[in-house]
């Protein structure tokens, strides 16, 4: 249930968060910080990661299930992330991502 809860929210904030630049706030962050670390693993990833994905990579960080689900929906809310309404996100406007 609270994984479903969460996925509602994220789709919710992809929505109403326009795809564009990236944020100042994950520009603003650099190598050993969690944000910026999986910013750099999807861009080398091809931009795109699945949910299960990105969950394994911020859990393999150190980050437990609720910091897992902040960071993804703080990077998404900013407009950094965009949910495709299935099972995965698009890094957007950062670094080699479109």
């Amino acid at each position: 249930m609270r994984i479903r809860r969460f996925i509602t929210v994220c789709s919710l904030l992809a929505w109403t968060v326009p795809a564009h630049a990236a944020s100042d706030y994950l520009e603003s962050l650099g190598p050993g910080d969690i944000h910026y670390d999986l910013a750099v693993y999807m861009q080398a990833r091809g931009c795109t990661m699945t949910e299960e994905d990105m969950f394994a990579f911020l859990g393999a960080g150190g980050a437990d299930l609720g910091m897992r689900q902040a960071i993804i929906i703080d990077l998404a809310r900013l407009g950094d992330l965009r949910w495709d309404g299935k099972d995965s996100y698009t890094l957007v406007g950062w670094g080699e991502c479109p």
